[in-house]
């Protein structure tokens, strides 16, 4: 299979990687050693949405946003509302067609549901009054199943 991307990130940098920023592909991230990614902040990947886990020195990124749902995700058994790449609309979509678009943002509430992204060791990321944790809607190697979500 030939790849879609000449630059993934996350293989490039092992900052990349600890931030959870997979979503980034070719020109979304570039060096610039006085910038900072900061964690919380949501940045916009060729591969969809990804609240960056850590701080990530010496990148900068071109698209950020406030969190803003656009879909809804089944996470654990629980609906959750997430933030998914902006090309995939309303419709349903086939695991083929999330190829390329399978990360998003999503927010979590209620003791229950925080207990369990603790016990899964999803991280949750604080982002003024909501708790975000980066889920994905396609299955990746190496990512595990604790953030496997489905969308709806």
């Amino acid at each position: 299979m030939t790849k879609k991307f000449s630059t993934y990130w996350y293989s490039e940098s092992e900052l990349i990687a600890a931030a959870f920023l997979y979503n980034c592909r070719d020109e979304d991230l570039w060096l610039d050693r006085s910038s900072t990614i900061t964690a919380g902040t949501i940045v916009l990947g060729s591969s969809g949405w990804v609240v960056a886990e850590t701080d990530v020195l010496g990148f900068a990124c071109a698209r950020t946003s406030p969190f803003f749902p656009t879909r809804t995700c089944i996470w654990q058994e629980v609906e959750l509302p997430c933030m998914a790449h902006p090309d995939i609309g309303q419709q349903a979509l086939t695991i083929a067609q999330l190829r390329h678009r399978g990360n998003a943002v999503a927010t979590i509430s209620g003791i229950q549901t925080l207990a369990l992204a603790r016990e899964l060791k999803v991280p949750i990321i604080q982002v003024g009054e909501a708790s975000l944790i980066n889920v994905t809607l396609e299955r990746h190697a190496g990512q595990g199943k604790a953030r496997l979500a489905t969308l709806l």
